[in-house]
């Protein structure tokens, strides 16, 4: 993603209907709860979210990754620390 993704994180990056994440938010149900982990620029995802997506905060878990630009560190990692949200 170079020079993007320095300043923006992933998941808030733009499509042709708004970012990532709230293309998938928006495909699920208005009751639907989400676990979502967070570490790089997870501030902005949080702002985005409070912004974009108001109506759905009570149903957002945010999972802070604590080593998110270490070794051994991932999408597994992320889902390990997830993994007590999630049923």
């Amino acid at each position: 993603m170079g020079d993007i993704s320095q300043s923006l994180n992933k998941s808030i990056l733009p499509t042709n209907d708004g970012a990532i994440i709230s293309e998938i938010i928006n495909y699920f149900g208005k009751k639907t709860k989400f676990v979502i982990a967070v570490g790089y620029k997870k501030n902005q995802v949080k702002d985005y979210l409070k912004i974009a997506h108001p109506s759905i905060k009570k149903n957002i878990t945010f999972v802070n990754i604590d080593n998110f630009d270490q070794n051994f560190s991932g999408p597994g990692y992320s889902l390990y620390k997830c993994k007590k949200y999630l049923w």
